[in-house]
Formats: C-alpha cells, sequence, structure tokens
C-alpha cells in the first residue's frame, strides 16, 4: 500500500468508527425516549416502537396487515383462544358453544384444572 491508499484507509476506519459511536448515541437516545413514554403517555416502549414502524408503512403495507390481522383473528376465534374476551364471546353464542373446553388455553379452563397453582399476592400489596 502507497502512503495515499494509507490515508483513505485510515480516513474510513476513523469515519466508521464515528458513525458507529453515533449510531450508539442514537439507540440509547431512542432507549430513552422510548422509556419515557410510559411516564409522558402512559404507552410502553413496545407500543412506541411498532407505531414507529406502522407510520413509514404506505396504504399496500397497511392493507396486508389489516387482512394478515383479521385471518389471525379468525384462527384465534376458531382455537378459542378468543372466548374470555367480549366479542369472542359473542362469537361463541353465534356459534352455539357455551364454554370451548377442548382448548388447554381458554382462562376458565385452566383455572378449574389448577386451582392450587393460582398464586397469592403478596401482604403489602393485599393491604394497600
Amino acid at each position: 500500500m502507497n502512503n495515499n491508499e494509507t490515508a483513505k484507509l485510515t480516513h474510513i476506519i476513523q469515519r466508521h468508527s464515528t458513525l458507529a459511536a453515533e449510531i450508539k448515541e442514537r439507540k440509547m437516545e431512542q432507549k430513552e425516549l422510548e422509556d419515557g413514554a410510559w411516564e409522558q403517555c402512559g404507552k410502553s416502549a413496545k407500543c412506541v416502537r411498532q407505531l414507529s414502524k406502522e407510520s413509514k408503512w404506505d396504504a399496500v403495507k397497511r392493507e396486508q396487515q389489516r387482512q394478515l390481522e383479521e385471518e389471525i383473528d379468525q384462527c384465534r376465534a376458531a382455537l378459542g383462544l378468543l372466548s374470555d374476551l367480549p366479542l369472542g364471546q359473542v362469537e361463541l353464542d353465534r356459534m352455539g358453544a357455551d364454554e370451548p373446553q377442548h382448548h388447554a388455553t381458554n382462562p376458565k379452563y385452566k383455572a378449574k384444572e389448577h386451582k392450587d397453582k393460582r398464586r397469592r399476592q403478596p401482604a403489602a400489596e393485599a393491604t394497600a
């Protein structure tokens, strides 16, 4: 390598290092912003990240996501995963089912079988 190439490589490495440090700093700022969202507006960091991601979507991507969520909800309903929600209960009533006990994720079904596994509240929380 000649002196010119060495100088260029040194510049590239220094610039890369600088950018890496800036990226790390921005990520820390982003994390602080996400963590502060709960105090400022009652929203979780996960919610902020998801909404930020969705805000970049175009109309086609939004429609694809809506269709995917609709398909997932249909599968959840078929599996009895929505039975503990009001709309899930309406769907069960519409189908003529009282309570789907065929699926282990049904909270009512679990509560009947595992009553002894319920967690007790600590005394400090119970009196608060």
